[in-house]
């Protein structure tokens, strides 16, 4: 079986976000258009540049107030994905980097929220929450903004593939 004939929910989800961001990375009229999105292979195999968006997990929490009992039961959980915006301009760029900043995580944040009941994900989440902005630093200078999104949503606890 190909790795991508059937994704669990996590990973649904995970590529539900992917697609909407790489809406930016076609451009529109009234955005930024970002240079790419990525999720990074196992290997890394990638280099930060201006405007790119790297996608990544981090590890599934699970969530005992939203699973309930059953057969089989429902179990919740809440999954953090890192959307690392990338600013990284020219020094000659007249533009102050935290707007650069101000504006690429302005428009993940919009492409993200842009779709009629946005926080389920296409269905496949119970909520979806933006948490606060980090700034991220490599090496003390200044390389752009992570935007997490905490997605919570439930499967069948012997079936990760189906939502509850």
């Amino acid at each position: 079986m190909p790795l991508t004939a059937k994704r669990p929910i996590v990973e649904r989800i995970a590529v539900e976000i992917f697609d909407r961001l790489k809406r930016l990375e076609a451009g529109r009229d009234d955005s930024i258009q970002l240079s790419e999105v990525i999720r990074p292979k196992r290997l890394g195999g990638w280099t930060p540049k201006h405007l790119q968006v790297v996608m990544t997990q981090e590890n599934p929490e699970r969530n005992d107030e939203l699973s309930f009992v059953g057969n089989p039961p429902a179990v919740a959980y809440d999954q953090q994905y890192n959307l690392r915006c990338h600013v990284m301009p020219s020094e000659l760029d007249p533009v102050p980097v935290e707007e650069w900043t101000n504006l690429m995580t302005s428009e993940v944040i919009r492409t993200i929220t842009s779709y009629s009941l946005w926080h389920t994900m296409g269905g496949l989440a119970i909520d979806t929450q933006i948490r606060q902005i980090e700034n991220i630093d490599t090496d003390g200078s200044f390389d752009g903004a992570n935007v997490p999104l905490i997605v919570t949503y439930r499967v069948s606890e012997t079936d990760p593939y189906t939502t509850r």
